[in-house]
């Protein structure tokens, strides 16, 4: 190491300690959390609660739709019988058989414009900065946490680092692993902000209005 060099040592908390500063750091930037530590069930029950209190009273008039990501990590949870159980209207995020790709694209991009919830996992999540890091894929279009009225993710809390340089640390280590980095990375820190020239914000003009995180384990 030449003269003069510094180390930066960052010492994470435990895990019960990640979980509480994560979620504090979320909704100190607007952001809702719901705590599910009881296992599968207690994560099917609490996402149910997070989704009928991300959408707004005019929106549940009619049939609140959410629209999903499709990765294996969603399957134990049976979304598609969770949610039309609860009469919820649910989109997965999957092109169809016999569909073209053409026509699967628009038909899901017009399904997170008019979806009340997109519903994501996430690759990891920076406690410090309360922040839900997506890696783009087939199955994990980008769309679902752009285009509706709110984003809800789920995150395990194994999947909480202390800031955004230790997620960084994970995406090159999974990059060199697997070939080469993911199409597209988000990092998402809050409902969506926008501010015009004389700096006033708007919420949710470029993205969701609200946003909600489910921590727990399934």
């Amino acid at each position: 190491m030449p003269r003069g060099a510094a180390t930066l040592a960052r010492t994470a908390p435990g895990p019960e300690s990640l979980v509480g500063l994560f979620a504090e750091r979320v909704r100190s930037l607007g952001g809702r959390v719901w705590l599910a530590p009881g296992g599968r069930e207690e994560v099917r029950r609490t996402l149910l609660t997070a989704i009928d209190e991300l959408v707004p009273a005019e929106a549940k008039q009619g049939s609140p739709r959410v629209v999903a990501w499709t990765v294996d990590e969603l399957e134990p949870l049976d979304l598609a019988g969770l949610l039309r159980g609860a009469g919820i209207g649910y989109v997965p995020w999957r092109r169809e058989a016999g569909e073209t790709e053409d026509a699967a694209r628009a038909r899901l991009r017009a399904a997170s414009a008019a979806g009340a919830v997109g519903l994501t996992t996430c690759a990891w999540a920076a406690a410090e900065t309360g922040t839900v890091a997506l890696y783009a894929a087939p199955a994990s279009g980008r769309l679902v946490s752009l285009l509706p009225g709110a984003h809800l993710a789920l995150v395990r809390p194994t999947q909480l680092v202390l800031g955004i340089p230790e997620g960084l640390e994970l995406l090159a280590r999974g990059a060199g692993t697997s070939g080469g980095l993911p199409a597209t990375v988000s990092l998402v820190s809050g409902p969506s902000r926008s501010a015009d020239i004389e700096g006033d914000i708007s919420i949710g003009v470029h993205g969701p209005a609200r946003l909600g995180v489910v921590v727990g384990d399934w």
